[in-house]
């Protein structure tokens, strides 16, 4: 009975030592409208549609200047950068966050969470959202930066077409660029894809994430 008893005490004590939310559930085991703050904010940080990566700074473009005739008569070959641009400035290593911006579980987080952050977002496209990607990179010049950032992006699915993105919007809010990659949803992804690999390049940035569409399920439905 004494043991009993010690035993009692001794979880009883770790009880009142743990937070609050210790003993709570996960998100994933309740419904969507018993989703905390707290479960919002896992979920927009750090979950199977929500990810963080280092970025690495790739080598500026390299072209031949014109070689004058001496240089050709020598077999010389002239190369040149191109001036530096706000795109091409950054040589650090850059953190950045890639989020599912279309999955339900996102949508409901960010809502519950009153993010003042508006993505646009439509029925026909998947939108993959990069954030961490620092001012100095983005060019806000009347949309040839979303050009340009629409031909370095990828969705890759093993045994479909690579998807290209229909479009780039580029936010800047006060936090910093958000760059939404939109890709059609007229090629159905499916659970049994397996993996979804996003790829895009941003100015000197070159980066590539891999998504599990096995983990990407709620309540029995893959969410994108």
């Amino acid at each position: 009975m004494g043991k009993r008893l010690s035993w009692g005490l001794l979880i009883g004590a770790i009880a009142v030592m743990m937070p609050p939310d210790a003993w709570a559930q996960d998100w994933k085991d309740k419904p969507v409208a018993k989703w905390t703050a707290s479960d919002a904010q896992i979920i927009l940080a750090d979950s199977p549609w929500t990810k963080s990566l280092t970025a690495m700074p790739g080598k500026p473009f390299e072209k031949k200047a014109p070689a004058d005739r001496k240089a050709r008569r020598s077999g010389s070959h002239a190369t040149t950068a191109p001036p530096e641009s706000p795109q091409t400035a950054t040589q650090d290593p850059v953190k950045l966050l890639l989020r599912w911006e279309t999955a339900l579980p996102v949508r409901e987080a960010r809502l519950k969470t009153k993010d003042p952050l508006v993505i646009p977002l439509d029925d026909g496209h998947y939108a993959v959202a990069v954030y961490g990607i620092p001012k100095s990179v983005i060019v806000a010049d009347g949309g040839q930066s979303a050009r340009q950032l629409k031909s370095g992006a990828t969705l890759k699915c093993l045994g479909k077409n690579v998807l290209k993105p229909s479009r780039v919007e580029i936010l800047l809010p006060e936090s910093g660029p958000v760059v939404v990659y939109y890709f059609s949803r007229n090629i159905e992804i499916t659970w049994r894809d397996r993996k979804i690999d996003f790829a895009a390049r941003v100015g000197l940035l070159k980066f590539t994430q891999a998504f599990d569409t096995g983990e990407m399920i709620l309540q029995g439905k893959l969410e994108l």
